[in-house]
């Protein structure tokens, strides 16, 4: 333990906690390093843990705040643009050398995590934003609405739900439109077909005995096997449902890789696309797909071309967590942690009173709030527009019709969003808005104007973060903190 984490915790008021950090090794280097779950072990008490982390959480803003001070010093002659990439040039040359230096040494675990952390800062870091509801509640029309493309993500009836996470951000490497499919491994699905066959053999046991048809976990092991293979899982062992035959058009899958589709258009995207993230067995609008991959499938990334609102942004649709293949489910936890934004969409007429919604909203709150990089919590009510003979008013009555209604909406919203105290406490109260939208009328214009859809609200939100974002503060400010680490290295070995 050095003395500037025993420095740390005492202006924190946290002395009590320096013979637990000292018996632990935690330095200057380690500290940075800390993440919920080692935090969580080194500090068992919840009001210490709390205070800490909050503590730590404005000391690395604090470190980023120097950097961009650092940057608004430098080249003064200059403008702003020339600055930031002279800046960055710099910087990705320093790292570069450093990264060579590493490259000649022996890969201790420092040296190896240095090259790890120097490689992943050309990674660009995205803001997030994840969009969550429950089927039906209008996730695909929102997104569809807000980046001005009606056709792109497939909808559908609720039995054709979204099965898998979503992003969707710009493609800004060519003009078409990408699609990118992850595939859990081989292994993982072999051993989730061997649970799904588990739980289908326990469950045929007690409706044979109790008559009991009412068993979800049943009726979704079900699903994803007859998604997959139909009626063929009925007659052969997991073994033979692996072999390479069952795969043919996804051979991707069996080897680990992503599947990479490109398109002219949305609309041949959307149509494509569908079998890979929504269960559509179900529905007859998809009577032509014979295969359905979604069972197999982590995430899919949509690129859209020539779209500015996506350029440093990247809207993420969560289906849900808890499922039963740990990948996905960590996957899903990960997103969420990373997101700038949540919105939680519902619909309009039972938007207050629509527990699903605010299950949601609890059940992430934990990975937002503590240490996590969200900084807005948008409740948006979808089909704003739908009210009953809507058709019989003229186009001003009915626009007062459904302002009016979209007003009491917001107020109600607004009043169960302040009973969240557990939720509120991590956030001020500007982090929270709520919006009344309908993307069919943003886009056929009926009854409402655009701005009363208020789907260009939030375009606006989505431009502020893409202005707010800088490649170049993200990529110094994760420079400063490796030179940190290996100053404070050379530090202990002198």
């Amino acid at each position: 333990m050095d003395d500037f984490v025993c420095d740390k915790l005492k202006e924190w008021g946290l002395a009590t906690l320096i013979k637990i950090f000292r018996d632990q090794g935690i330095d200057s280097e380690s500290l940075y390093l800390l993440e919920d779950g080692d935090i969580d072990k080194l500090i068992p008490k919840m009001g210490p843990r709390l205070k800490f982390k909050k503590r730590l959480n404005q000391l690395k803003a604090q470190q980023k705040e120097e950097v961009a001070h650092e940057m608004t010093e430098v080249l003064p002659s200059t403008s702003d643009t020339e600055r930031e990439a002279r800046i960055l040039n710099d910087v990705k040359n320093n790292m570069g050398k450093i990264l060579a230096i590493l490259n000649n040494q022996n890969d201790t675990n420092l040296n190896t995590f240095l090259k790890t952390k120097i490689k992943n800062l050309e990674t660009e870091k995205k803001e997030l934003v994840g969009v969550f509801g429950k089927t039906g509640a209008g996730k695909t029309s929102l997104i569809n609405a807000v980046i001005e493309e009606k056709g792109l993500l497939p909808s559908g009836s609720i039995e054709a739900c979204t099965s898998v996470m979503i992003k969707v951000e710009a493609n800004r490497h060519n003009e078409i439109y990408e699609a990118v499919v992850e595939f859990i491994s081989p292994e993982e699905w072999e051993d989730e077909m061997g649970s799904l066959f588990r739980t289908i053999e326990k469950g045929d046991q007690e409706m044979d005995n109790n008559d009991d048809d009412d068993n979800d976990d049943y009726h979704e092991a079900v699903d994803k096997l007859s998604a997959l293979y139909d009626e063929e899982w009925k007659e052969r062992s997991c073994e033979q449902l692996m072999e390479p035959k069952c795969f043919k058009e996804i051979p991707e899958f069996l080897h680990s890789k992503q599947k990479t589709l490109a398109f002219k258009s949305a609309k041949n995207l959307s149509a494509d696309i569908v079998k890979y993230t929504r269960n559509g067995t179900k529905d007859n609008k998809y009577k032509a797909v014979k295969r359905w991959y979604w069972p197999l499938v982590k995430c899919v990334t949509i690129k859209v071309p020539n779209n500015n609102l996506l350029q440093h942004v990247t809207l993420v649709d969560l289906p849900g967590n808890g499922d039963r293949n740990k990948s996905r489910d960590t996957m899903w936890k990960g997103i969420v942690g990373d997101c700038s934004a949540v919105w939680v969409v519902t619909e309009i007429n039972r938007a207050a009173s629509e527990r699903e919604s605010w299950e949601i909203l609890k059940s992430v709150s934990s990975l937002l709030g503590n240490g996590g990089e969200c900084r807005h919590i948008h409740v948006i009510c979808t089909k704003s527009d739908d009210i009953e003979n809507i058709d019989d008013h003229s186009k001003a009555d009915a626009q007062a019709l459904i302002i009016k209604r979209n007003m009491e909406a917001k107020e109600s919203v607004t009043t169960e969003l302040n009973k969240l105290t557990n939720i509120k406490k991590h956030f001020s109260d500007e982090c929270f808005k709520v919006f009344t939208v309908s993307s069919r009328e943003f886009f056929t214009k009926r009854h409402l104007s655009p701005e009363n859809t208020e789907i260009p609200r939030l375009q606006e939100f989505l431009q502020n973060l893409n202005d707010c974002h800088s490649e170049t503060l993200n990529y110094v400010s994760g420079a400063h903190g490796i030179l940190s680490l290996i100053h404070g290295a050379s530090l202990r070995n002198q």
